[in-house]
């Protein structure tokens, strides 16, 4: 009896310290500091993603923190992927060069969405959509954009999204100075890929043609040949090349497509206009043959795919593996919301973990 009423005693003694301004105050601070405690490991895991973006971007500070705040929004927006996830998706985009929060959140969004909307996955993918992205009109500003249509052309062909970036990536590389838009250049991937054409065949091979169509307009020699393909003026021609260098090229296919079909010589025509190469002839004629109508259609499916990242991002992220994340997710980002290292009880737990540490070295000097 005498044991319980102490202990009853005891527990109003607590109960009334509690009810006090001071009281409450350290309860809070207590719980807060058990549920710290309790999942430092993700607390950690996060402090040192965040770090990491801070060495690749140049973030810090006050806008470091922010920046945390941001991804973790971001993770509930999302809700099947993680905070530290992301952060290491923001520390790809700062090594590739992407700059400023809103790019950098931008990037990170789209690649969290495309490793669950498409099979384009982690680094090596990051790096791919990056150079391809700087090398075509708008940048890595239009990566949600380009996350629209890259999935809705793997949705649409029979090729995936990870085979047409491939043929992306070395096309853009191989036409960058006739200024090819980041539509087109997509859309002749599909159609090259979908043909079975491989990327390092199909950049070398535009890149050759569209050298041969201006070295024509330029000297005069061959036009007339050229002009029997594409159709129109020797002075539409050259002003068509100038301002819109991958039109001339898909009517130069349409063209060969149109003799193809009337029964003429594709490989012939070819050579009247200076495409000679074996290699080159192969690509040409597979579009002009087999892969035209699916390079009219991707020229089509790229210009009408707002929203398709999304919606892919929706219907993965409604499946049972992903779902059953969710929990987990949902409690590290309302941990990481109250803690994520760098706030007050994070810089109290290093300041008495430092104290400690450096109280245990004196006392080794000490004995030593």
């Amino acid at each position: 009896k005498e044991i319980g009423l102490a202990v009853a005693g005891l527990g109003k003694q607590l109960w009334a310290l509690v009810t006090t301004p001071v009281g409450a105050l350290l309860a809070t601070l207590g719980a807060l500091f058990a549920l710290f405690q309790s999942n430092k490991q993700t607390v950690i895991d996060f402090n040192s993603g965040l770090r990491n973006v801070s060495k690749t971007t140049g973030i810090a500070g006050d806008d470091l923190n922010d920046f945390g705040d941001a991804i973790i929004d971001l993770s509930m927006k999302l809700k099947v992927i993680d905070s530290t996830k992301l952060l290491e998706y923001a520390t790809v985009a700062g090594q590739l060069g992407v700059k400023g929060r809103a790019d950098i959140l931008a990037f990170t969004e789209a690649l969290a969405m495309l490793e669950t909307a498409s099979d384009i996955k982690g680094e090596e993918g990051a790096t791919e959509i990056a150079r391809m992205l700087t090398l075509v009109d708008g940048g890595v500003q239009n990566v949600k954009a380009f996350g629209d249509e890259i999935v809705n052309l793997g949705n649409n062909f029979a090729t995936t999204e990870k085979e047409i970036l491939a043929n992306a990536e070395q096309i853009a590389q191989n036409v960058g100075i006739y200024k090819i838009g980041r539509q087109d250049v997509l859309a002749f991937a599909t159609a090259t890929k979908a043909v079975g054409l491989e990327a390092e065949l199909v950049g070398s091979t535009f890149s050759r043609t569209l050298g041969e169509f201006e070295k024509t307009i330029r000297s005069g020699k061959g036009v007339a040949d050229l002009l029997k393909v594409i159709g129109g003026t020797s002075a539409e021609l050259s002003k068509r090349f100038k301002d819109d260098a991958a039109g001339v090229f898909v009517d130069y296919v349409r063209g060969l497509n149109e003799i193809n079909k009337s029964g003429g010589s594709v490989n012939e025509a070819l050579e009247r206009t200076g495409i000679i190469a074996v290699r080159d002839q192969r690509v040409i004629a597979s579009l002009a043959t087999n892969g035209f109508d699916v390079l009219t259609d991707a020229l089509e499916k790229v210009t009408t795919a707002q929203g398709a990242m999304p919606a892919e991002f929706e219907n993965g992220a409604g499946k049972l593996e992903q779902q059953s994340k969710r929990m987990g997710i949902a409690w590290d980002n309302f941990v990481l919301s109250i803690e994520n290292g760098e706030g007050a009880i994070g810089r109290s737990v290093v300041a008495i973990m430092g104290f400690f540490a450096d109280l245990l070295d004196q006392i080794n000097k000490t004995f030593n």
